[in-house]
Protein backbone atom coordinates (compact mmCIF):
# COMPACT_ATOMS: atom_id res chain seq x y z
CA UNK A 1 0.00 0.00 0.00
CA UNK A 2 2.86 2.14 0.06
CA UNK A 3 3.46 2.35 -3.29
CA UNK A 4 0.29 3.56 -3.81
CA UNK A 5 -0.12 6.26 -1.71
CA UNK A 6 2.77 7.73 -2.76
CA UNK A 7 0.94 8.55 -5.46
CA UNK A 8 -1.71 10.63 -3.30
CA UNK A 9 -0.74 13.99 -2.63
CA UNK A 10 -3.57 15.43 -0.49
CA UNK A 11 -3.33 14.97 3.13
CA UNK A 12 -7.12 14.56 3.40
CA UNK A 13 -7.13 11.97 0.35
CA UNK A 14 -3.95 9.90 2.17
CA UNK A 15 -6.14 9.54 5.08
CA UNK A 16 -9.30 8.24 3.03
CA UNK A 17 -7.26 5.71 1.54
CA UNK A 18 -5.36 4.63 4.76
CA UNK A 19 -8.86 4.53 6.49
CA UNK A 20 -10.41 2.38 3.13
CA UNK A 21 -7.30 -0.53 3.82
CA UNK A 22 -8.40 -0.32 7.42
CA UNK A 23 -12.41 -0.87 7.00
CA UNK A 24 -14.23 -3.91 8.22
CA UNK A 25 -16.30 -3.97 5.00
CA UNK A 26 -12.62 -5.32 2.88
CA UNK A 27 -12.13 -7.99 2.79
CA UNK A 28 -8.42 -8.71 3.35
CA UNK A 29 -8.18 -12.23 1.89
CA UNK A 30 -10.23 -11.81 -1.49
CA UNK A 31 -6.99 -11.22 -3.04
CA UNK A 32 -6.78 -7.75 -2.10
CA UNK A 33 -3.18 -7.68 -3.14
CA UNK A 34 -4.30 -7.84 -6.51
CA UNK A 35 -7.00 -5.39 -6.41
CA UNK A 36 -4.59 -2.65 -4.30
CA UNK A 37 -3.07 -0.73 -7.28
CA UNK A 38 -6.80 -0.34 -8.71
CA UNK A 39 -7.56 0.84 -5.52
CA UNK A 40 -4.82 3.31 -5.62
CA UNK A 41 -5.37 4.32 -8.80
CA UNK A 42 -9.21 5.19 -7.77
CA UNK A 43 -8.02 7.35 -5.00
CA UNK A 44 -5.40 9.14 -6.91
CA UNK A 45 -7.73 10.18 -9.35
CA UNK A 46 -9.68 11.60 -6.87
CA UNK A 47 -6.87 13.75 -5.64
CA UNK A 48 -6.22 15.00 -8.96
CA UNK A 49 -9.62 16.09 -9.89
CA UNK A 50 -11.03 17.20 -5.97
CA UNK A 51 -9.70 19.50 -3.74
CA UNK A 52 -12.03 18.57 -0.81
CA UNK A 53 -14.04 16.48 0.86
CA UNK A 54 -17.00 17.97 0.67
CA UNK A 55 -16.81 18.10 -3.21
CA UNK A 56 -16.74 14.76 -3.14
CA UNK A 57 -20.29 13.71 -4.16
CA UNK A 58 -22.59 11.68 -6.11
CA UNK A 59 -22.41 13.77 -9.35
CA UNK A 60 -18.74 14.60 -9.73
CA UNK A 61 -17.59 11.06 -8.73
CA UNK A 62 -19.74 10.27 -12.50
CA UNK A 63 -17.61 12.67 -13.75
CA UNK A 64 -14.84 11.71 -12.71
CA UNK A 65 -15.30 8.07 -13.48
CA UNK A 66 -18.06 7.34 -15.36
CA UNK A 67 -21.00 4.57 -15.08
CA UNK A 68 -18.65 1.84 -15.81
CA UNK A 69 -15.58 3.17 -13.29
CA UNK A 70 -18.11 2.91 -10.39
CA UNK A 71 -19.41 -0.36 -11.26
CA UNK A 72 -15.62 -1.37 -10.90
CA UNK A 73 -15.05 0.65 -7.78
CA UNK A 74 -18.12 -0.25 -5.96
CA UNK A 75 -16.36 -1.30 -2.94
CA UNK A 76 -14.88 2.09 -2.57
CA UNK A 77 -18.29 3.66 -3.09
CA UNK A 78 -19.67 1.72 -0.30
CA UNK A 79 -17.20 2.87 2.15
CA UNK A 80 -17.81 6.44 1.57
CA UNK A 81 -21.79 5.72 2.12
CA UNK A 82 -21.25 3.75 4.56
CA UNK A 83 -18.30 5.46 6.23
CA UNK A 84 -18.43 8.83 5.11
CA UNK A 85 -22.46 9.33 4.71
CA UNK A 86 -22.25 9.58 0.90
CA UNK A 87 -25.60 10.08 0.15
CA UNK A 88 -26.58 8.14 -3.15
CA UNK A 89 -29.01 7.82 -4.97
CA UNK A 90 -29.32 5.41 -7.59
CA UNK A 91 -32.17 6.40 -9.84
CA UNK A 92 -30.15 9.87 -10.31
CA UNK A 93 -27.00 7.29 -11.16
CA UNK A 94 -28.85 5.90 -13.98
CA UNK A 95 -30.07 9.03 -15.38
CA UNK A 96 -26.51 10.14 -15.30
CA UNK A 97 -25.84 7.14 -16.93
CA UNK A 98 -28.45 7.62 -19.69
CA UNK A 99 -28.14 11.60 -20.33
CA UNK A 100 -23.93 10.64 -21.49
CA UNK A 101 -25.56 7.75 -23.54
CA UNK A 102 -28.02 10.47 -25.16
CA UNK A 103 -25.02 12.96 -25.97
CA UNK A 104 -22.69 10.14 -26.88
CA UNK A 105 -24.91 8.66 -29.84
CA UNK A 106 -25.98 12.25 -30.38
CA UNK A 107 -22.37 13.24 -31.13
CA UNK A 108 -21.34 9.79 -32.85
CA UNK A 109 -24.19 11.07 -35.77
CA UNK A 110 -23.72 14.77 -35.81
CA UNK A 111 -21.63 14.48 -39.32
CA UNK A 112 -25.14 12.22 -41.37
CA UNK A 113 -26.99 14.57 -43.67
CA UNK A 114 -30.07 13.30 -41.14
CA UNK A 115 -28.60 14.76 -37.71
CA UNK A 116 -31.16 17.76 -38.27
CA UNK A 117 -34.07 15.67 -37.98
CA UNK A 118 -32.90 13.81 -35.44
CA UNK A 119 -31.53 16.47 -33.46
CA UNK A 120 -35.10 18.10 -33.13
CA UNK A 121 -36.57 14.82 -32.95
CA UNK A 122 -34.04 14.66 -29.53
CA UNK A 123 -35.38 18.49 -28.13
CA UNK A 124 -38.85 17.28 -29.17
CA UNK A 125 -38.43 14.56 -26.62
CA UNK A 126 -36.74 16.47 -23.99
CA UNK A 127 -39.50 18.65 -23.64
CA UNK A 128 -42.34 16.33 -23.20
CA UNK A 129 -44.61 16.76 -20.32
CA UNK A 130 -44.72 15.05 -18.16
CA UNK A 131 -41.14 14.28 -18.56
CA UNK A 132 -40.11 11.29 -20.29
CA UNK A 133 -37.41 9.18 -18.29
CA UNK A 134 -33.80 8.98 -19.82
CA UNK A 135 -33.87 5.90 -20.88
CA UNK A 136 -37.21 5.99 -22.66
CA UNK A 137 -35.53 9.37 -24.29
CA UNK A 138 -32.35 7.09 -25.28
CA UNK A 139 -34.34 3.97 -26.61
CA UNK A 140 -36.43 6.47 -28.94
CA UNK A 141 -33.70 8.30 -29.89
CA UNK A 142 -31.32 4.63 -31.09
CA UNK A 143 -34.34 3.57 -32.95
CA UNK A 144 -34.52 6.54 -34.78
CA UNK A 145 -30.84 6.64 -35.75
CA UNK A 146 -30.99 3.22 -36.89
CA UNK A 147 -34.14 4.21 -38.98
CA UNK A 148 -32.74 7.29 -40.60
CA UNK A 149 -29.65 5.67 -40.88
CA UNK A 150 -31.43 3.20 -43.25
CA UNK A 151 -33.00 5.54 -45.17
CA UNK A 152 -30.30 8.31 -45.05
CA UNK A 153 -32.73 11.28 -45.98
CA UNK A 154 -31.94 15.24 -45.62
CA UNK A 155 -35.25 16.41 -44.42
CA UNK A 156 -38.46 14.89 -43.04
CA UNK A 157 -40.66 15.34 -46.19
CA UNK A 158 -38.35 12.72 -47.80
CA UNK A 159 -39.38 10.08 -45.70
CA UNK A 160 -41.97 7.68 -47.38
CA UNK A 161 -44.27 4.89 -45.83
CA UNK A 162 -42.33 2.82 -48.18
CA UNK A 163 -39.06 3.37 -46.04
CA UNK A 164 -40.92 2.71 -42.92
CA UNK A 165 -42.64 -0.64 -44.37
CA UNK A 166 -39.69 -2.06 -46.15
CA UNK A 167 -37.61 -0.89 -42.35
CA UNK A 168 -39.78 -2.77 -40.44
CA UNK A 169 -40.00 -5.88 -42.25
CA UNK A 170 -36.61 -6.42 -41.02
CA UNK A 171 -37.03 -5.23 -37.65
CA UNK A 172 -40.38 -6.21 -36.41
CA UNK A 173 -39.50 -5.17 -32.64
CA UNK A 174 -38.60 -1.28 -33.17
CA UNK A 175 -42.69 -0.75 -33.84
CA UNK A 176 -43.28 0.37 -30.34
CA UNK A 177 -39.72 2.71 -30.71
CA UNK A 178 -40.77 4.07 -33.35
CA UNK A 179 -44.82 4.71 -32.56
CA UNK A 180 -43.11 8.32 -31.10
CA UNK A 181 -40.92 8.94 -34.27
CA UNK A 182 -44.15 8.74 -36.39
CA UNK A 183 -45.73 10.87 -33.56
CA UNK A 184 -43.28 13.21 -34.22
CA UNK A 185 -43.47 13.40 -38.16
CA UNK A 186 -47.53 13.59 -38.06
CA UNK A 187 -47.35 16.05 -35.36
CA UNK A 188 -44.57 19.02 -36.45
CA UNK A 189 -44.22 17.43 -40.17
CA UNK A 190 -47.78 16.59 -41.35
CA UNK A 191 -46.37 13.51 -42.05
CA UNK A 192 -48.63 10.47 -41.42
CA UNK A 193 -46.86 7.22 -41.27
CA UNK A 194 -48.82 3.86 -40.31
CA UNK A 195 -46.72 1.15 -38.24
CA UNK A 196 -48.48 -2.51 -38.30
CA UNK A 197 -48.43 -3.56 -35.02
CA UNK A 198 -47.57 -7.30 -34.74
CA UNK A 199 -50.67 -9.24 -33.20
CA UNK A 200 -50.60 -10.09 -29.66
CA UNK A 201 -49.81 -13.80 -28.97
CA UNK A 202 -53.23 -15.44 -27.40
CA UNK A 203 -53.31 -15.89 -23.76
CA UNK A 204 -52.87 -19.19 -23.74
CA UNK A 205 -49.54 -19.17 -24.99
CA UNK A 206 -48.55 -16.67 -22.94
CA UNK A 207 -49.53 -19.03 -20.43
CA UNK A 208 -47.62 -21.77 -21.33
CA UNK A 209 -45.11 -19.38 -21.63
CA UNK A 210 -45.25 -18.23 -18.58
CA UNK A 211 -45.28 -21.62 -16.67
CA UNK A 212 -42.72 -23.16 -18.63
CA UNK A 213 -39.96 -20.23 -17.30
CA UNK A 214 -41.48 -20.34 -14.16
CA UNK A 215 -40.91 -24.10 -13.84
CA UNK A 216 -37.33 -23.57 -15.56
CA UNK A 217 -36.35 -21.27 -12.75
CA UNK A 218 -37.97 -23.06 -9.37
CA UNK A 219 -35.97 -26.10 -10.97
CA UNK A 220 -32.52 -23.94 -11.22
CA UNK A 221 -32.93 -22.27 -7.72
CA UNK A 222 -33.02 -26.18 -6.23
CA UNK A 223 -29.86 -26.57 -8.23
CA UNK A 224 -27.48 -23.52 -7.97
CA UNK A 225 -25.16 -22.49 -4.84
CA UNK A 226 -24.74 -18.99 -5.78
CA UNK A 227 -26.62 -16.33 -3.88
CA UNK A 228 -26.54 -13.67 -6.50
CA UNK A 229 -27.92 -16.02 -8.97
CA UNK A 230 -30.52 -17.18 -6.53
CA UNK A 231 -31.70 -13.36 -5.91
CA UNK A 232 -31.79 -12.64 -9.86
CA UNK A 233 -34.12 -15.62 -9.94
CA UNK A 234 -36.53 -14.42 -7.27
CA UNK A 235 -36.55 -11.16 -8.73
CA UNK A 236 -37.81 -12.52 -11.95
CA UNK A 237 -39.96 -14.88 -10.47
CA UNK A 238 -41.84 -12.18 -8.35
CA UNK A 239 -42.02 -9.67 -11.57
CA UNK A 240 -42.99 -12.61 -13.78
CA UNK A 241 -46.02 -14.27 -11.00
CA UNK A 242 -47.56 -11.06 -10.00
CA UNK A 243 -46.67 -9.34 -13.31
CA UNK A 244 -44.70 -6.24 -11.64
CA UNK A 245 -41.97 -4.75 -13.83
CA UNK A 246 -39.01 -6.59 -13.25
CA UNK A 247 -37.37 -2.69 -12.29
CA UNK A 248 -39.81 -1.73 -9.69
CA UNK A 249 -39.04 -5.21 -8.03
CA UNK A 250 -35.71 -4.58 -7.90
CA UNK A 251 -35.92 -1.44 -5.97
CA UNK A 252 -38.13 -2.89 -3.44
CA UNK A 253 -36.88 -2.25 0.49
CA UNK A 254 -36.34 -3.87 3.15
CA UNK A 255 -38.59 -1.67 5.21
CA UNK A 256 -41.47 -2.66 2.29
CA UNK A 257 -41.56 -6.52 3.57
CA UNK A 258 -43.83 -7.42 6.41
CA UNK A 259 -42.96 -10.31 8.38
CA UNK A 260 -46.00 -12.34 9.16
CA UNK A 261 -46.83 -15.80 11.13
CA UNK A 262 -47.66 -17.71 7.65
CA UNK A 263 -45.36 -15.72 5.11
CA UNK A 264 -44.23 -12.39 4.01
CA UNK A 265 -45.63 -9.40 2.24
CA UNK A 266 -43.89 -7.61 -0.19
CA UNK A 267 -45.46 -3.64 -0.56
CA UNK A 268 -48.28 -4.33 1.86
CA UNK A 269 -49.47 -0.44 1.57
CA UNK A 270 -49.81 -1.11 -1.87
CA UNK A 271 -49.48 -4.28 -4.07
CA UNK A 272 -49.93 -7.03 -1.33
CA UNK A 273 -48.05 -9.83 -2.59
CA UNK A 274 -47.71 -12.35 -0.30
CA UNK A 275 -44.98 -15.50 -0.58
CA UNK A 276 -45.74 -18.69 1.04
CA UNK A 277 -45.50 -22.32 0.58
CA UNK A 278 -41.93 -23.26 -1.71
CA UNK A 279 -41.47 -19.85 -2.96
CA UNK A 280 -41.21 -18.75 0.57
CA UNK A 281 -38.31 -21.20 1.91
CA UNK A 282 -36.60 -20.23 -1.40
CA UNK A 283 -36.75 -16.82 -0.76
CA UNK A 284 -35.79 -17.04 3.14
CA UNK A 285 -33.06 -18.60 1.77
CA UNK A 286 -31.09 -16.53 -0.65
CA UNK A 287 -32.60 -13.22 0.69
CA UNK A 288 -31.26 -11.18 3.99
CA UNK A 289 -33.66 -9.05 5.29
CA UNK A 290 -31.11 -7.30 7.61
CA UNK A 291 -31.82 -3.62 8.55
CA UNK A 292 -27.90 -3.09 7.10
CA UNK A 293 -29.35 -3.44 3.36
CA UNK A 294 -31.71 -1.01 2.13
CA UNK A 295 -33.01 -3.00 -0.95
CA UNK A 296 -33.85 -6.73 -0.91
CA UNK A 297 -32.51 -7.45 -4.15
CA UNK A 298 -28.66 -5.13 -3.42
CA UNK A 299 -26.37 -5.13 -6.24
CA UNK A 300 -22.56 -5.48 -5.12
CA UNK A 301 -22.66 -1.74 -3.69
CA UNK A 302 -25.34 -2.28 -1.24
CA UNK A 303 -26.66 1.54 -1.92
CA UNK A 304 -27.64 0.51 -5.60
CA UNK A 305 -30.21 -2.29 -6.26
CA UNK A 306 -29.61 -5.36 -8.10
CA UNK A 307 -29.82 -4.11 -12.17
CA UNK A 308 -31.93 -5.52 -15.11
CA UNK A 309 -28.57 -5.92 -17.14
CA UNK A 310 -27.24 -8.22 -14.48
CA UNK A 311 -30.73 -10.51 -14.03
CA UNK A 312 -30.92 -10.84 -17.30
CA UNK A 313 -27.19 -11.48 -17.36
CA UNK A 314 -27.95 -14.60 -14.86
CA UNK A 315 -31.02 -15.86 -16.94
CA UNK A 316 -28.87 -16.59 -19.95
CA UNK A 317 -27.02 -18.59 -17.78
CA UNK A 318 -29.79 -20.89 -17.32
CA UNK A 319 -30.62 -21.37 -20.62
CA UNK A 320 -27.42 -22.62 -21.41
Amino acid sequence: MRLNIELIEQPWVRSLFEAFFAWDGLNIADNITKRIDRYGVFFAEIDRSCSSLEELNQSRLFEIFGGEGLRRGYLVIKFFCEQKALHWDHERLEEMIENRRISQLTGHHHSAAWFPILQAYIAQLMEREPPLKSNTVRMYQKAAANFLSTINVISPEDITQKDMDSYLKRRRGQIASLSSFAQFLSTFHGIELKLHHKAPMPINKKDRELVRRTQTIFHRLMQIDDPRCAQALLAKLIADLYQIPLKYVLTLLVEEVRIEVNGLVLWPDSIDVRLDGAFLEHFNRWVSLSNSNKFVFSGRNCAQPLSCGAVGHYLKLIDQ
